[in-house]
């Protein structure tokens, strides 16, 4: 047992410290010739997470507030810090869409970008929600020109109730690297940048919020 001491110690120190894995949501590219993006309408229809089993009130109220502040502010922030134009930014709460919404707002922008909440996934111990849920999304790229999707993806959000920004921070890392490895993009450096200009990586759950 005491050989496996050192590493194991390595390890914790790591997830203390903060990952050093980049987030990134490896999406389809439905057209190899599309044109890189230049100006992004963004439109996030986050849902209602209250139907959910296993959610308490916490998490609930944290994705109806603060979360949807974040989708709103935070989200373009970290766009338009990786050197996106974003004209517009639209947050829907409540029920989903049984399909896509195709009208694009007015706006100087080559492509709109859906994000679709469609629904939570978590892990259970003893028949109980054991640690964050993830809630899910379907991500649809749309070229304003042609109305063509082409690009998806399937990104997910950490719902931990009181790092709505750090969350949404890696959230739409995930979404800016996919993008980059695309070649829909094209990223000052490796992966994603804060605000502050650091890389974006996955942190552990015991950082504050940013």
């Amino acid at each position: 047992m005491k050989r496996f001491a050192l590493p194991i110690i390595l390890f914790l120190a790591s997830l203390l410290a903060g990952c050093t894995v980049a987030p990134l949501v490896r999406g389809s590219k439905l057209q190899e010739d599309a044109a890189p993006i230049n100006g992004l309408v963004v439109q996030i229809f986050a849902g209602e997470l209250g139907q959910f089993e296993n959610l308490n009130s916490t998490e609930i109220t944290s994705y109806r507030t603060a979360f949807a502040t974040a989708f709103s502010t935070r989200f373009p922030e970290i766009l338009k810090a990786n050197g996106l134009t974003v004209p517009v930014t639209q947050v829907y709460l409540g029920t989903p869409p049984n399909s896509l919404p195709f009208q694009i707002p007015t706006a100087n922008a080559s492509h709109q970008l859906i994000l679709l909440m469609t629904g939570i996934r978590y892990s259970t111990r003893g028949g109980s929600k054991d640690g964050y849920a993830g809630v899910l999304f379907k991500a649809r790229l749309i070229e304003t020109s042609t109305k063509k999707v082409v690009w998806t993806s399937s990104p997910s959000l950490t719902l931990h109730p009181h790092q709505p920004n750090r969350q949404t921070e890696h959230f739409a890392a995930s979404i800016i690297n996919g993008l980059a490895e695309a070649k829909l993009i094209k990223l000052g450096g490796q992966f994603a940048m804060d605000l502050k200009g650091e890389p974006i990586h996955y942190s552990t759950m015991l950082h504050a919020d940013k």
